[in-house]
């Protein structure tokens, strides 16, 4: 009796999603696979390469294809344009490797090497007068579009470039015409990062060569540091070591700011006066 009298006052709607999950085995809950995407919509996977080459940057893409189904607002555009321009440096280089017995592998990796350049020229076309600031910044970037850069810049002006890629494409602009503002826009950057955020490491080698171009040998050696905690980064510490001797710094003391920057800047927790 009070088993009943417990499932009798249990609430209706958690009794109807238990017996949807014993029914269904969680199936609709699960996230969909690259594989059941693909069945599902194939006109998102058929164009690109079939074979295991540049899975992770096909798998990118069917995901946010799939992802945008029924529309791709204009920062969809730009990630897909990365995505696919990720896909194409690793899919060109797949298409000039020969195999031996299967000639049809060759053609289609080729078939997604002209994928990639046909869907950036599209994309690229379709975006060209964009206002969005991601798509702006693309568009000079890439193509050297000064109307652009115009369309950047007055998004810099408004207050608007809110996020660690935008500062990092504002530090690009200034890189060539005031580092200061570059290394500014570089220190914004790393304090919009979150704790859940995978954070650019080429960050880091950019601060090393600002500092170390306004001769700020401590900052750059430091920065360097940092940098070197990211594997991506291809970091000789033993020249840092080196710099930092020459230059008289107490190198115990550097790297353990190195390290208490990168712990703060992992939890999402640096600042300007960190």
């Amino acid at each position: 009796m009070k088993n009943l009298v417990s499932v009798r006052y249990f609430p209706t709607f958690i009794l109807v999603l238990i017996t949807l999950l014993t029914l269904s085995g969680c199936d609709g809950f699960a996230p969909r696979t690259v594989a059941q995407m693909c069945e599902e919509n194939p006109e998102i996977c058929n164009d690109l390469n079939p074979d295991y080459w540049c899975r992770a940057e096909k798998a990118d893409i069917i995901k946010h294809r799939y992802d945008h189904l029924n529309e791709m607002p204009e920062k969809a555009q730009y990630d897909l344009l990365l995505m696919f321009e990720s896909y194409k440096t690793c899919i060109d280089k797949a298409a000039q490797i020969r195999h031996i017995k299967l000639r049809e592998k060759e053609s289609g990796r080729m078939k997604g090497a002209l994928t990639a350049q046909r869907e950036l020229q599209r994309l690229s076309r379709a975006t060209r007068d964009s206002n969005n600031p991601y798509l702006a910044y693309y568009q000079w970037s890439r193509h050297g579009h000064e109307d652009a850069l115009r369309r950047f810049l007055a998004h810099q002006k408004a207050g608007r470039l809110n996020s660690p890629a935008l500062q990092v494409g504002l530090a690009s602009y200034y890189a060539k015409i005031d580092t200061g503002h570059a290394i500014n826009a570089l220190y914004t950057a790393l304090s919009l990062y979150t704790d859940d955020d995978a954070v650019d490491p080429e960050i880091f080698i950019s601060l090393y060569t600002l500092h170390q171009q306004r001769d700020e040998i401590e900052r750059a050696v430091l920065w360097g540091y940092v940098g070197s905690e990211y594997e991506e980064n291809d970091v000789d510490v033993s020249e840092l070591a080196a710099i930092a001797t020459q230059a008289g710094l107490d190198l115990d003391k550097v790297q353990r700011e190195a390290r208490r920057l990168y712990d703060r800047i992992e939890s999402g927790d640096f600042n300007f006066s960190s």
